[in-house]
């Protein structure tokens, strides 16, 4: 290894990987705009951060990851004491005839005997005492960061039988999914060889560094719940590689790889390098260039000093008072409010998106509650709309995101006719396929049908678009929040099914009108609120049936998963976000976040949204057939205030709706190719895909990319 400086810059890093990989690979290093599998792996090792990849590289401490993901049966059994601080720990006298040695803080720095009457141990001494030194940690090699920060222990480990010959399964994980798995063979002739192999196992035309073999490898049998293993194993990382070994017909891992080969060993043909490339979506957010201090003494001192002036800063707050420490959180959640907007603010629009015929249709929810209305006027005051709540919004927590403010469409008013026309052009141009107007009738009472009016008048605006059934009572919750008082009841009247249909069947057979299978899609919120459905359903199915020879798409909103609305006459169920969610798995106690507090007395609760995007329970986990659905954001604390039922995600942002949305994209289709988001335009409860003032046009473009993304 060659001597590097005490202080190593990020120019210094970035300047040893390009020589690296400019030696190693047959094509310029691009950084600024990588394309490749191995240019990627580069950017990942200069630029993305993550403690758990810390914890997966260190070769003791990823086993307690493990167990917790997949259990304790895949770990191969530690031997002797099993995890030494020092080489002078070692008592050699301890370990059986066979065992495995290996540095915690290396990779290839192992100590492999089949037979301990043969070891020099000396030697083996010598050699562990110089993987131990800081200086030959692994990280100094190649800059690969998981490995920077791992403290130099030795395992050891059982020695496994055969294993010069022992298939070695390297499954290539990206954003949670296996995608390839390459074999490692005829390990004793001292002649390595790799084959790739996709998920259906067929043979890929392809080499990495290493020939192919010349002998057909089989399928292990093992094989489905090693793809399982990956997959828990993978889905916190946007790419690592999970090696696998077959045992005895059993499982057995093997370690976590996020830097495979260094990122310098060519493909051939290379063209498959950019195919495997595609795969690996990079985070997309812009890091913090930062010193790494080589010498451990001296990093120490620092770490000693930083919490040395907590402490004193600590101390000090304490005895300022509730005001000053007021004060000092909103200038934490100012600064974390800055970051987080510069990391993911996009300012342009890609508007790139044309439909192709395989696209998944995303049909977002509209609320059209942003113009006044008499009954609005009357029971909040004159001129009440959406925004009248929108701008009340006040951060409880740090890093609470409000109020959130309009970007490019301003506190528009949908009276205005090209407010309504913009808005389908960002949507068509993004990938949103449809608007699900929230429809509100209470017994032949409308309100707020003015923007369905004009979106029916206008039939040259070429946008599809349905209507959602709210039966519910309209109440005060509108505007400050209370539910118990009812301004208009759901009256749920005899003849209420038949006037309803009648209503709606001039919107149900616009031409551009959503369908399934040219029936047209009548979506209910909710199914727990709608009283005898056999009685509305069957009049509503009858009446197209007797006037239009026209079957319907009933969809009913599932706020409830123990019920399956196929039983209650329902076509179809679909997720409404959050509230599917908040009765299923209790995420708020499963993964809340432990909130630093602005307001001492915020009682509201939060859900990480990170950890629930990355939760293989989020999607498809239901009983019956659903339609999936996404949600870019939730904080209803704007119209809340915070109420006991203020709620959020914690910490969501455009690249986790995004990786959210790429993993829907891919799930399973359940008899259809709709996806809900929720919403277009819930400003007062922070879900929202037009364009922001703190993200600007992330989450439209995010969705755009993600559909294109997923042709591939």
């Amino acid at each position: 290894m060659e001597e590097y400086p005490r202080f190593i810059t990020r120019k210094f890093r970035t300047e040893v990987v390009e020589r690296i990989f400019n030696e190693s690979i047959e094509y310029k290093l691009n950084l600024n705009n990588p394309k490749t599998f191995n240019e990627k792996i580069q950017w990942l090792k200069l630029n993305y951060r993550n403690s758990l990849m810390t914890t997966c590289s260190d070769k003791y401490a990823v086993r307690s990851f493990v167990e917790s993901k997949v259990g304790a049966d895949v770990l191969i059994e530690l031997v002797g004491k099993g995890v030494y601080e020092k080489v002078t720990e070692i008592d050699f006298e301890d370990l059986p005839d066979k065992f495995v040695l290996k540095t915690t803080n290396g990779s290839g720095t192992n100590i492999i005997c089949p037979d301990k009457s043969k070891l020099n141990i000396q030697d083996s001494i010598n050699k562990l005492n110089t993987w131990m030194e800081p200086r030959n940690a692994h990280y100094y090699k190649h800059f690969e960061w998981a490995y920077r920060d791992i403290k130099p222990r030795i395992v050891s480990e059982k020695f496994i039988d055969a294993m010069d010959d022992l298939m070695d399964y390297k499954f290539m994980c990206f954003n949670g999914e296996p995608e390839l798995v390459f074999v490692c063979s005829e390990r004793s002739t001292g002649n390595l060889k790799i084959d790739f192999y996709d998920m259906d196992w067929n043979h890929l035309p392809f080499e990495r560094y290493y020939p192919n073999s010349k002998n057909k490898i089989s399928k292990p049998k093992s094989f489905d719940r090693m793809v399982e293993i990956a997959r828990k194993l993978s889905k916190d990382f946007p790419f690592v590689r999970v090696d696998l070994y077959e045992v005895d017909g059993n499982v057995k891992f093997g370690e976590l790889t996020f830097y495979p080969g260094n990122g310098t060993e060519g493909f051939s043909p290379v063209e498959w390098d950019e195919k495997i490339g595609d795969l690996l979506i990079l985070p997309n957010r812009n890091q913090v260039p930062y010193v790494d201090i080589r010498i451990a003494p001296v990093r120490d001192i620092f770490r000693r000093y930083i919490q040395k002036a907590k402490s004193a800063l600590n101390k000090k707050l304490a005895l300022t008072g509730a005001r000053t420490r007021e004060n000092n959180a909103l200038s934490k959640h100012n600064a974390v409010i800055a970051a987080t907007n510069k990391q993911y603010y996009e300012g342009s629009f890609d508007g790139l998106y044309t439909r192709e015929k395989q696209d998944k249709k995303l049909l977002a929810f509209y609320l059209p509650q942003f113009h006044p209305i008499p009954i609005n006027d009357k029971s909040f005051g004159k001129g009440f709309t959406e925004w009248s709540n929108v701008v009340l919004g006040r951060p409880k927590y740090i890093g609470q995101l409000q109020p959130i403010l309009p970007g490019e469409l301003g506190f528009y008013d949908l009276r205005v006719d090209d407010v309504m026309k913009r808005q389908i052009d960002l949507a068509k141009q993004s990938g949103v396929y449809a608007f699900v107007y929230y429809y509100y009738w209470f017994s032949g009472q409308k309100v707020m049908d003015m923007p369905l009016n004009t979106m029916m008048k206008h039939k040259e605006w070429d946008f599809n678009f349905s209507i959602c059934w709210v039966n519910a009572n309209w109440t005060r919750r509108w505007g400050d929040g209370q539910a118990n008082e009812v301004i208009i009841a759901n009256k749920d009247l005899d003849e209420d099914p038949l006037n309803f249909i009648k209503d709606v069947e001039d919107i149900l057979n616009d031409s551009r009108y959503v369908t399934h299978e040219g029936a047209p899609m009548l979506t209910v919120y909710s199914i727990k609120n709608l009283k005898d459905t056999d009685r509305y359903i069957s009049v509503w199915r009858q009446y197209f049936r007797d006037k239009y020879n026209k079957e319907l798409y009933i969809v009913g909103l599932v706020e409830d998963d123990g019920a399956n609305p196929q039983e209650k006459g329902f076509d179809i169920g679909a997720e409404f976000i959050p509230m599917t969610l908040t009765y299923r798995h209790t995420f708020w106690r499963d993964n809340a976040k432990k909130l630093e507090l602005i307001d001492p007395n915020f009682s509201g609760y939060s859900v990480d949204y990170g950890k629930m995007v990355s939760d293989s329970r989020l999607i498809n986990y239901h009983e019956f057939p659903v339609i999936n659905a996404i949600s870019p954001a939730w904080d209803n604390e704007a119209r809340r205030r915070g109420q006991a039922d203020s709620f959020s995600f914690y910490g969501s942002n455009p690249y986790l709706y995004g990786k959210w949305l790429r993993r829907l994209l891919r799930a399973n289709d359940q008899g259809t190719d709709f996806i809900f988001i929720n919403a277009w335009n819930e400003w007062a409860e922070g879900a929202t895909m037009e364009p922001t003032s703190q993200y600007g046009y992330a989450v439209l473009n995010e969705t755009g990319r993600a559909i294109i993304e997923s042709r591939k």
